[in-house]
C-alpha cells in the first residue's frame, strides 16, 4: 500500500489538494477556480472562504480518487501568504481547518507551510541544477516579491511597493472586458507587437512600484490614445523591464545570481522571453530558472512536497529520540 502525504492550498483565487508518494513523486492533483462576478475584479476574503468551504470536498475526492489503495502519513495546508510573522489571510484557514480535521481522523500528523513556500516547492520540482542558495521571484495575483534563499530560510530582498503584478494585470484586462482573471486574455492580446517603453518601470532598490504604470494605462483606455492591443504589448514590456530591474539590483546585492522565476504571472511566455532577453543583454552572469508553467499558478502540489519533507524529517527525528531514550534505560 503507498504511503502518502496529502496537501491543501486555499488561496484567494483557487482550491487546490495534491498527493504525493514519500519519495516525492507526484500522484493526483485537482484544483478548482473561485468564481469571481463579472466585471469584478477580485472577491472579499469572507466570500473566498465560504466558496473554498464548498469545494474543499469535491476536490479532495476527485484528488483521492486517482488512486485506488493508499495510507496516509501526513497531511500539509499553506497557513499564511509568506513565511513571516505578521503574514496573515482568513482564506487560508479554510485549508487548515480542512487539513487538521483529516489528520486528527488518520491519526497522523499536520504539517504547515506558506503559500509562497508552495509556489518555490511546485516550481523546483522540475527544475535542475538550481543551488541550495539562490534568489526566488514571486509573481502572482497576490504578491510580487524577490527573496533570497538559503538551507536555514528565506530573506525578503525586495517586493512591490503598492500592487502586485497580477493585480495589474487582472486590473487593465477587466477594464478591456476580459474575465477575471485577465492575465492570459491580455498576454494573447500583446503578442508579437512592437514596443515602445511607454509605461514607466519604477524600481526601488530591489522593490518595484506597478501603480505608475497601471494610471497610465488606464488613461490610455479611457481616452483611446491606443488599441487595446497596444496597451497589453506596452503592459508586459514594461512588467519585463521593472522585474528585471529587482533581480539586477537583488543579485548586486547578494552577490547572487541563480534565480528561480514562479508565480501565475511567471507562466506567462512573453514574460520569461521578456525578462531572459533584457536579462541577457544587461547582465550576463544571471542565469533564470522557471518551473513548468502548469505548476507556476497557484497549487498544492508544492505544499504536500513540504509536507513529504516535513514528515522525514518528523520521523528520523523520533527515531532519534526513541534511540536516546533506549541508551537511557
Amino acid at each position: 500500500m503507498t504511503q502518502v502525504i496529502l496537501g491543501f492550498d486555499t488561496s484567494c483565487y483557487q482550491t487546490s489538494c495534491a498527493m504525493v508518494s514519500l519519495d516525492g513523486a507526484l500522484l493526483a492533483e485537482s484544483r478548482k477556480m473561485l468564481v469571481v462576478p463579472d466585471h469584478e475584479r477580485g472577491l472579499r476574503q469572507s466570500e473566498a472562504v465560504f466558496q473554498h468551504i464548498k469545494q474543499l470536498p469535491d476536490v479532495l475526492k476527485e484528488c483521492i480518487g486517482h488512486i485506488k489503495r493508499f495510507e496516509m502519513s501526513a497531511v500539509c495546508a499553506s497557513s499564511q501568504p509568506v513565511p513571516q510573522p505578521d503574514s496573515y489571510m482568513p482564506v487560508f484557514h479554510a485549508g487548515v481547518s480542512f487539513a487538521q480535521a483529516i489528520a486528527a481522523t488518520h491519526q497522523v500528523p499536520c504539517f504547515l507551510t506558506s503559500h509562497q513556500e508552495g509556489h518555490f516547492a511546485a516550481a523546483g520540482m522540475a527544475v535542475e541544477g538550481l543551488p541550495d542558495n539562490h534568489l526566488a521571484v514571486h509573481l502572482s495575483g497576490g504578491t510580487t516579491e524577490i527573496v533570497r534563499v538559503r538551507f536555514d530560510g528565506y530573506t525578503s530582498i525586495g517586493k512591490t511597493l503598492d500592487i502586485s503584478v497580477g493585480q495589474l494585470l487582472d486590473r487593465v484586462g477587466v477594464k478591456m472586458g476580459y474575465p477575471f482573471p485577465a492575465g492570459a486574455s491580455v498576454e494573447k492580446l500583446a503578442l508579437g507587437l512592437p514596443v515602445t517603453g511607454r509605461y514607466p518601470a519604477i524600481v526601488k532598490g530591489a522593490s518595484v512600484s506597478f501603480s505608475g504604470i497601471e494610471t497610465a494605462a488606464m488613461r490610455d483606455l479611457d481616452d483611446e490614445r491606443l488599441s487595446r492591443a497596444s496597451v497589453a504589448g506596452e503592459l508586459f514590456d514594461a512588467i519585463a523591464r521593472s522585474v528585471s530591474k529587482m533581480i539586477i539590483q537583488a543579485a548586486e546585492q547578494t552577490q547572487v545570481y541563480d534565480v528561480l522565476v514562479t508565480g501565475g504571472v511567471a507562466s506567462s511566455k512573453l514574460l520569461r522571453a521578456a525578462l531572459d532577453e533584457r536579462l541577457a543583454k544587461r547582465a550576463n552572469r544571471i542565469k533564470t530558472y522557471y518551473g513548468l508553467p502548469e505548476y507556476a499558478g497557484d497549487n498544492a502540489v508544492g505544499v504536500a512536497l513540504i509536507g513529504c519533507n516535513k514528515y522525514i524529517l518528523h520521523k528520523e527525528n523520533d527515531h532519534g529520540n526513541c534511540i536516546k531514550r533506549e541508551r537511557t534505560v
